[in-house]
């Protein structure tokens, strides 16, 4: 163990320091704490305005989807799903055409059917 110097004017030196450190351990222990509270209030803002941002843009869904059910009770609104199953220029008209001439062809057919099996 160390010795407790003797000499006043050393003791004194020792007290200063002394002081010195718990004082500058005081400020950083306060800089540290002051960073920490900082950055969780910012993030607790930045969670705070995202939370009311989707709460809002939930609302304003939730309030378009009653509106278009309320619209499709009326009657004023269909929804319906579909699938594409091929894409079709509609500036060409032969796809036009053939569908037609595809449709013709298997409504004869078709006919044609059901007369051979009547016979």
């Amino acid at each position: 163990m160390l010795e407790r110097p003797t000499n006043p004017l050393l003791q004194a030196v020792y007290l200063v320091v002394g002081a010195l450190l718990l004082i500058g351990a005081l400020v950083m222990g306060a800089v540290i704490l002051a960073f920490v509270l900082g950055f969780v209030l910012v993030f607790g803002v930045v969670f705070w305005i995202r939370l009311w941002w989707l709460r809002r843009k939930l609302m304003r869904a939730s309030g378009a989807a009653a509106r278009r059910v309320d619209r499709a009770q009326e009657g004023d609104l269909i929804e319906v799903e579909y699938t594409v199953v091929e894409e079709r220029d509609p500036r060409d008209a032969r796809d036009r055409d053939r569908g037609a001439q595809d449709a013709r062809d298997s409504r004869d057919r078709d006919a044609q059917d059901a007369r051979d099996r009547r016979d």
